[in-house]
Order: C-alpha cells, then structure tokens, then sequence
C-alpha cells in the first residue's frame, strides 16, 4: 500500500510542471523545470530523512522509492541543464570546472549513484555494515545540494532558509542504526 500511495504522489508531482509548462505563469521552460525538479530533489530528500525519523510515515510511504524519486528528479534536472547546452560535452565540462555551484552540484550528484546502485536487498545483505555506512552519504550529498543552492540563488534566498532549517532539525534527529 505504501508503494501505491508513494507513486501516486511521484506522478502527482511530474504531471504538475507539465500544466504549467503550457501556461502563461511560465517565461523561460527549460528554466522552470530546472528549478522545479532542483526543488522536488530537495523535497524529496527531505521526506527521506522525515520518514526515517517519524515511523508513522513508513505506513504511508516507501522510504527507498523515495529515494529513487528524488534521484530522478535530480537526474531530470541535470539532464535539462545539459539539453540547455544542447549536450556539448565540452562546454558542459568547461562550465563544471569553472562554476563552483556546478562543480558542487554534480560531486553530490555522482555521490548519489552509488546509493542508487545499491538501494536494493542484495546490496544490503553483501555490504552488510558497510552498506550502512555508505548511505550516510546522503547527509554530504543534502549538504552538497544546499551549498549548489546557496551559489545559485540570487533573490529567493527564503526557500534556501527553509530547506537549512529544516535539514537541520532533520540531522539532529538521527537514529543510530544497529549494525
């Protein structure tokens, strides 16, 4: 059930951009759902940790698939940014060495994979400790993600406070796993 209620609100939240997209609220697409798969990214990292914390939430939704999800979004806004440079590899690789925020941006994006390529029983029951130890990743990868924001933003410098405090309530929730 908690699988259900998890990808209804991962469609939910992909149908959303796309009424959007073809209204008159949005100037530039390719800008709009760069940010906005950048915000879902973070939301859904959020509710990742939120979910690990409050165990009454793992009723309602699948703390894995989230994960997933918030990889997929990411992976969908680098994936329009890179659109955005019409995939030229080397001006994408000039950009990446020269832009702080982007070299931020994508040391937590590769940090990501290997949460992803190990999200499954397997992987658990192979690393065994180590796979514990590995997906604490995730707290340099939220960190990572914050300071891309930070160099990014300009203006909207509310949502960046948001996102502080609440990953901040969030860490100093942690739960010592049993290994």
């Amino acid at each position: 059930m908690n699988r259900i209620i998890t990808f209804s609100l991962f469609s939910v939240s992909l149908i959303a951009p796309i009424i959007f997209l073809y209204s008159s609220f949005v100037v530039s697409p390719l800008e709009y759902l760069i940010h906005y798969t950048g915000h879902s990214g973070l939301v859904a990292l959020a509710l990742v940790l939120l979910c690990s914390r409050l165990n009454t939430l793992n009723k309602y939704f699948d703390r894995k698939y989230i994960g997933l999800i918030a990889f997929i979004f990411i992976s969908i806004h680098v994936l329009v940014y890179f659109y955005e440079l019409d995939f030229d590899i080397k001006y994408l690789i000039l950009e990446a060495t020269s832009l702080l925020y982007l070299t931020i941006g994508y040391i937590a994006y590769i940090l990501f994979l290997p949460l992803v390529l190990t999200s499954n029983e397997a992987s658990k029951i192979y690393l065994k400790s180590y796979w514990f130890l590995l997906h604490k990743l995730i707290y340099i990868i939220i960190i990572l993600s914050l300071l891309h924001y930070y160099f990014i933003i300009k203006v909207d410098a509310i949502w960046l406070w948001l996102y502080i405090i609440t990953f901040t309530i969030l860490f100093m929730s942690v739960k010592k796993y049993k290994k």
